[in-house]
C-alpha cells in the first residue's frame, strides 16, 4: 500500500496537509498476511517465542510447532513451486485441498482429529499470536 503524503488530510477535515513529511515523500506501509508470517517463522523460532508466554503449556507449544511444520510441508512447498513457475504475488490463503492435507499430516503427527476448518482457525490464531509478539507494546 502506498500513500502519497500530499493526499494526507487531518482528521479535522480542513483539507490542509498535516502530514509531517515533505510533499515529495512517499510513505509505504506493508502489512504482512498471516501466511507470510507463518512462512517466515520456523518451528524453533516459534517454540522460543511461545516459551516466553506463561499461558502456553509444553504440550501446546509442541502442537503449535507440529502444526507449523505440517503447514510448511504442504503450503510452503507448493508456494515454492508457484514461485518457480513465475508467480511472485502475495501469499494467498491455503485452499481447501491444502487445508485437508495440512490437517491430515497434523492429525497423524499429533493423534488429533482436526478438520480443515479447524486447522485454518488454528493457523490464523498462530499467525495472530506471532503478530502480537512482533508488535512493540507501548
Amino acid at each position: 500500500m502506498t500513500v502519497n503524503a500530499s493526499n494526507y488530510n487531518s482528521s479535522k477535515g480542513t483539507g490542509e496537509n498535516s502530514c509531517p513529511l515533505p510533499q515529495s515523500t512517499l510513505c509505504k506501509l506493508q502489512i504482512l498476511s498471516d501466511w507470510e508470517i507463518l512462512n517466515s517463522t520456523n518451528a524453533e523460532r516459534l517454540r522460543h517465542r511461545l516459551q516466553g508466554i506463561n499461558t502456553f503449556t509444553a504440550q501446546q507449544i509442541a502442537q503449535a510447532c507440529s502444526l507449523l511444520e505440517s503447514y510448511h510441508l504442504v503450503y510452503r512447498c507448493e508456494l515454492m513451486q508457484l514461485r518457480y513457475q513465475g508467480y511472485f504475488g502475495r501469499c494467498p490463503q491455503p485452499n481447501l485441498e491444502q487445508l485437508y492435507r495440512i490437517a491430515e499430516n497434523f492429525n497423524k503427527r499429533e493423534n488429533q482429529n482436526f478438520s480443515a476448518l479447524g486447522v485454518l482457525i488454528r493457523l490464523k490464531e498462530l499467525a495472530w499470536r506471532l503478530r502480537q509478539l512482533s508488535t512493540p507494546q507501548g
